[in-house]
């Protein structure tokens, strides 16, 4: 019956997050205001989870909320036993991206294969402006999108895919975005580098490699003719290096991490990536 409008639901907290869902959009089309009524008990004489469920139903309204409906039908619910048919897990209390990489270090061992490389954390500290501004991404979750798909960059293939999305999908990005992406290319530099702490202010960068990080006499010296300006070395508890570029700047802190890796293992890596 499209002309109906209203739907009645009695006793709500006794149906799922997904059931809830479904009976909701069974009324309403196109222009036409709908109205969905749940009626349960006294918040006190139900269970924890029925009160999430019903927080969750009553926040998301919005056109095409069904994925975010689902993310917290998860986290309520748990991920599961991925082996069994349990249906509850602790997803709420590791977070759901721990609980994916516990889950795919699992299944290696199952298979017999070797666990998923370890990323390795680079820390940097750097006074570059890093944010999407609201006037270039105007929604707050396509700015998370955007964030997060930057972080999980490891190779540059992946990030000339993303600039390109990017821009496909906003336009041309303001100097800030520029940076950001810079700055996620200078993290995978950094990475083939050996480097574990990178700090970029005032236009001097300092840059320290792991400890059993260790160049040649050669690979200095490269670095020195690439490279113009003043450049200080530390030795002492793992090796280091300080520089001044002109300003700090994200194509600049590209460039220079280039020249460090060395113009012939840059060429060869770009050429396997295109």
């Amino acid at each position: 019956m499209p002309s109906v409008n209203t739907i009645v639901i009695d006793r709500a907290d006794k149906l799922g997050l997904a059931q809830l869902y479904q009976l909701r959009g069974r009324v309403g089309r196109s222009s036409r205001r709908a109205y969905a009524h749940l009626l349960v008990p006294p918040l006190k004489l139900m269970k924890e989870k029925a009160r999430k469920r019903l927080r969750a139903i009553e926040e998301f309204t919005e056109l095409g909320s069904g994925f975010h409906l689902a993310m917290r039908d998860l986290e309520i619910r748990g991920a599961g036993n991925i082996l069994g048919a349990q249906q509850h897990g602790f997803i709420e209390e590791i977070g759901f991206d721990l609980y994916c990489r516990l889950v795919e270090e699992a299944v290696a061992e199952l298979k017999q294969k070797e666990p998923p490389t370890k990323k390795i954390e680079i820390r940097i500290q750097t006074d570059l402006e890093l944010f999407i501004p609201e006037s270039y991404i105007d929604v707050p979750d396509l700015r998370v999108e955007v964030y997060r798909n930057l972080a999980e960059i490891d190779n540059f293939e992946g990030l000339e895919s993303l600039s390109t999305e990017i821009t496909d999908r906003f336009g041309k990005y303001p100097k800030a975005v520029e940076d950001l992406l810079d700055l996620a290319a200078g993290r995978i530099l950094l990475s083939e580098l050996g480097a574990e702490r990178l700090s970029l202010k005032n236009g001097e960068l300092f840059i320290e490699f792991r400890k059993d990080k260790t160049f040649t006499k050669q690979e200095i010296e490269g670095w020195r003719k690439r490279i113009p300006g003043k450049m200080e070395f530390r030795s002492t508890g793992g090796f280091a290096v300080k520089l001044k570029l002109e300003k700090s700047d994200g194509s600049l802190l590209r460039k220079t991490l280039q020249s460090l890796l060395g113009e012939s293992r840059l060429e060869s890596r770009e050429h396997s990536v295109a």
